[in-house]
């Protein structure tokens, strides 16, 4: 298969973590027992009241996706559910009653998540990892601030206009990181002459089909939008009722969004997935990738930090991975790979190289395929600068 796309980067929680975004799984369930009153204003619903009795020592959104999961085949109301399902039998008034109480919790913590999430912001004290590979992907490079905002400001040919190789960004996240960068770049600038103001406003719907959001996204620049239609759940599992089956992603997810994802992939000469778990439906959207061989020129490099690359190396041995795979330890900066058969040397040895390579090769004329995107955002001053 030709090769359309020169990296693909894949975004998961670890990689606005690593932007020094509160975000976390664990966070988001401290604020809820900090607002007391969440609980005890809806200590009816047994979906809130499970997650609430067992999501407390848990660390990870993989892991609040299980509490959810298992509500569905634990909780009596689930069992009560699945002994009607395999019975044959139906009571309509119960099942109603449970469905209905089910969307309400899941509506509710959808509402509660929006807050969180609206409050996450940025560290700007330093110039972060997240931000050189970003800005790779869009084919700048420097050693330092001023230089990487510079090679970025070489992309812009007008107002309105900027050049960007074909590479492209999946995340599984709900932010729009491309706008967080934006800002956040602003503190960086002050020495970088510009063509054209503002200097930097870059927002996900700017990048069109090079950015796209695998879970839908919160717009907080239009602040009607109060209840987005984030895909929020979890895996399948043959143990769930068919009464619950609304809890799964991949029921709120559209007809070719994993087809499309494996299309890219594919087409892919370079695939990076920087703080995104594979745990699982996450792996679920890699499976066919990582468990065939039949193109094994692609390359693979895992970011995370040393414990999350750990569990993420004994998954895809266990699922039988027959890819070639670098992972990258993000405290490090330095790469390990691990092969069934060395298909292709990579030549970089750390992320800093890493992040040359893919900015380098984006703008060689061999490798250069240009996306315009047309920039109509003005930078709001959305974060102050502590």
């Amino acid at each position: 298969m030709d090769k359309t796309i020169n990296t693909t980067l894949i975004i998961g929680n670890g990689f606005d973590l690593s932007m020094g975004k509160h975000t976390s799984y664990k966070e988001f369930y401290e604020k809820l027992v900090k607002n007391k009153g969440f609980w005890d204003n809806h200590s009816g619903n047994s979906l809130l009241e499970y997650i609430k009795d067992n999501g407390g020592s848990k660390e990870f959104w993989y892991d609040f996706e299980n509490i959810i999961l298992h509500y569905s085949f634990e909780s009596e109301n689930g069992k009560k559910l699945k002994e009607l399902e395999d019975l044959n039998k139906t009571d309509d008034n119960f099942t109603n009653g449970i469905v209905s109480e089910v969307k309400e919790g899941l509506g509710l913590l959808k509402e509660e998540l929006v807050k969180f999430l609206s409050d996450a912001k940025p560290d700007i004290k330093c110039l972060y990892p997240t931000c050189r590979i970003f800005t790779a992907i869009l084919g700048a490079s420097g050693k330092n601030a001023k230089e990487l905002v510079t090679s970025l400001l070489e992309r812009k040919k007008a107002k309105e206009t900027w050049e960007f190789p074909n590479n492209k960004i999946i995340s599984f996240n709900y932010l729009d990181d491309p706008s967080n960068f934006s800002f956040y770049l602003q503190f960086f600038i002050d020495d970088v002459k510009s063509p054209c103001s503002p200097p930097i406003g870059i927002k996900a719907d700017d990048l069109a089909d090079m950015f796209v959001f695998l879970h839908n996204s919160l717009d907080f620049w239009n602040r009607s939008n109060l209840h987005p239609g984030l895909v929020f759940g979890t895996n399948d599992d043959e143990r769930m009722p068919k009464a619950l089956y609304f809890l799964r992603k991949s029921s709120q997810l559209g007809y070719d969004a994993k087809k499309s994802f494996t299309d890219t992939l594919n087409q892919s000469k370079r695939i990076v997935i920087f703080g995104l778990s594979l745990v699982g439906i996450d792996y679920d959207y890699f499976k066919g990738f990582f468990e065939t061989d039949y193109d094994s020129d692609t390359e693979v490099v895992i970011i995370n930090k040393k414990g999350a690359l750990d569990n993420i190396r004994k998954i895809l041995k266990e699922k039988g991975c027959k890819r070639q795979v670098s992972y990258l330890d993000i405290d490090k900066g330095s790469i390990v790979t691990d092969a069934v058969k060395m298909n292709k040397e990579i030549c970089y040895s750390n992320f800093i190289g890493l992040c040359d390579t893919i900015a380098e090769e984006s703008v060689a004329s061999e490798h250069r395929k240009i996306v315009q995107v047309n920039n109509v955002f003005e930078v709001r001053p959305r974060y102050d600068k502590r």
